[in-house]
């Protein structure tokens, strides 16, 4: 069953005009061992090619996933997304396969979609441009280095006592 929604998936790509080889077209992981990158979160890209954002949280093919500190940036793995068509809920099926990340990059997401990542402890980053992974990360970095909002800040692990003075002293 799953080659056949994946064989779906492909046919719809040809129609669309896109490449179908994804295997080939994405890129390579990066070695990550646990906790080399202190002061750092997880990011999930939805993704359907290449390096790039642009995915639908509920179909998209796969999400990348990154570690991210202020200082560094590494490809960790890459989840398919395939069997999510084949659960009766395929949205808590996406959530749960990135339930260890922190923040997921989105071209768009539908609001009970939205709600099932918020209640799985994900902050959405809808990005309806799309477009080059490591270009949105790096805005995302900026922050971590300059001045994280209270999520951001929560994210990294900042008591929240010092969530709110740091981002009012650095606005």
């Amino acid at each position: 069953m799953v080659k056949e929604v994946s064989a779906l998936k492909d046919a719809t790509k040809i129609l669309w005009g896109e490449t179908v080889d994804t295997e080939q077209s994405l890129p390579p992981i990066e070695p990550y061992t646990e906790g080399e990158m202190p002061e750092s979160i997880r990011v999930a890209v939805a993704s359907n090619i290449e390096e790039n954002l642009y995915g639908h949280f509920g179909s998209c093919l796969c999400y990348l996933i990154y570690q991210l500190s202020g200082s560094g940036m590494k490809l960790i793995d890459i989840r398919s997304a395939a069997k999510a068509d084949l659960s009766d809920d395929k949205n808590s099926f996406r959530v749960n396969i990135i339930k260890d990340c922190q923040v997921v990059y989105i071209v768009y997401v539908g609001g009970p979609a939205a709600a099932k990542v918020i209640k799985g402890g994900l902050y959405p980053m809808k990005k309806i441009e799309g477009g080059p992974v490591r270009e949105h990360l790096a805005e995302l970095q900026k922050a971590i280095v300059t001045s994280p909002p209270p999520w951001l800040a929560k994210a990294l692990g900042v008591a929240a006592g010092d969530r709110v003075k740091n981002y009012k002293a650095a606005g």
